[in-house]
């Protein structure tokens, strides 16, 4: 496809797969991020968290799919008990907030 922006006056929305530079990442034709805090370019570094290479783990995103500012994607490496425990405590207690981010399991 290699076009980056999908409307050509809005720099906020990207059609992620032409700006993926790593291999371990794979997205579908016509996938859009947002980003209205920070360039959207910068997905890889902004938004894909604890994903390095030596782990294997791959991430793969799907064709027509619209991501929403600030959505990150959690690596098994920041897989930390602690952060686990106060997450499951705070679902149990019916304290969660809807948040942009969530995380992915990696298998």
């Amino acid at each position: 496809m290699n076009k980056i922006y999908p409307r050509p006056h809005d720099k906020q929305t990207v059609y992620l797969k032409d700006v993926i530079t790593k291999q371990n990442i794979e997205v579908g034709e016509y996938t859009i991020y947002n980003d209205f805090v920070h360039n959207p370019r910068n997905f890889e570094k902004n938004n894909v968290l604890y994903h390095y290479p030596i782990n294997g783990d791959k991430l793969k995103i799907g064709k027509f799919c619209s991501i929403a500012c600030g959505a990150k994607f959690l690596f098994t490496s920041g897989n930390h008990s602690a952060v686990a425990e106060h997450c499951k405590k705070q679902i149990t207690q019916n304290k969660c907030k809807t948040e942009r981010s969530f995380a992915l399991e990696v298998h």
